[in-house]
């Protein structure tokens, strides 16, 4: 079917619409600017520029949805047992017999989570903006990706999310993938790493010694210092978007070989 002149031109202006809110992202990435700054003045710019594509809409509206903000209080037993609201435990994924993990944070803020235990194997840390899709914002898949994600989680024992985005969003947009079969169903329930500070530290990971993580990421601006033997580098998924990329299947190999050499080190 041969699009009409009206419907190229659309598809036109939603392209560069996608470019530029990527451009965007890769701003706020590499120069650390907070969210606020900028994301509720690219939902309105791109929100009134693309009144027919209502999927494109919906992710720009969903990129600063308000998140619920509930509260829910719990209380402490003499004996010091604190039973969590359901709630709590579906969203950490807990089961009974598990244990939580709290971490207090250098902003005074605890940090609740599933605990983890050693395993004394590689934990994988993977980057999402640029890494596995292209932005926040648009949310491209990068090629390969459903195929990448099975692999590693065939290589490593435990996978964790490093990125800069809230986990929160993280949730929403992993979801988005899973629901479009770019991501397999575990991807909307990796563990994520609390992290402050200008770079992502390998120690900020639960139960692993930086020795034992691994980092996938795309700048070397985020790589702690001392640990850059840690890190496998991915060229940034930027525009133009196509499906030559073969960046996850060259870091594949390369976490393969680490695999290897961990195992008979």
């Amino acid at each position: 079917m041969i699009p009409t002149p009206e419907q190229a031109e659309i598809f036109r202006r939603n392209t560069e619409l996608s470019e530029l809110a990527d451009q965007v992202a890769q701003l706020m990435k590499h120069h650390r600017l907070t969210e606020d700054e900028v994301t509720h003045v690219v939902r309105d710019v791109l929100v009134a520029m693309t009144p027919r594509d209502e999927s494109f809409v919906d992710r720009v509206k969903s990129m600063t949805r308000p998140t619920a903000g509930r509260t829910w209080q719990a209380t402490l037993t003499p004996t010091g047992g604190v039973t969590l609201p359901s709630e709590i435990r579906q969203h950490l994924g807990l089961l009974p017999g598990d244990s939580v993990a709290l971490q207090v944070q250098t902003d005074g803020t605890t940090v609740v989570r599933k605990a983890v235990p050693k395993t004394g194997q590689l934990v994988l840390a993977l980057d999402l903006e640029a890494t596995l899709i292209s932005s926040a914002v648009s949310q491209f898949p990068r090629p390969m990706l459903f195929e990448f994600l099975e692999h590693c989680r065939a290589l490593f024992a435990r996978i964790v999310m490093f990125t800069t985005i809230r986990e929160e969003r993280f949730r929403v947009i992993a979801k988005t993938l899973v629901d479009e079969g770019s991501a397999p169903s575990w991807f909307q329930q990796l563990e994520c790493v609390a992290w402050t500070g200008p770079t992502k530290d390998l120690r900020f990971i639960p139960n692993c010694a930086p020795e034992d993580a691994v980092l996938v990421d795309d700048l070397a601006s985020y790589v702690h210092p001392g640990q850059e033997e840690r890190w496998v580098q991915v060229e940034p998924f930027e525009p133009p978007f196509n499906g030559s990329d073969r960046a996850l299947e060259k870091v594949l190999d390369e976490l393969e070989e680490r695999v290897r050499r961990q195992s008979h080190s």
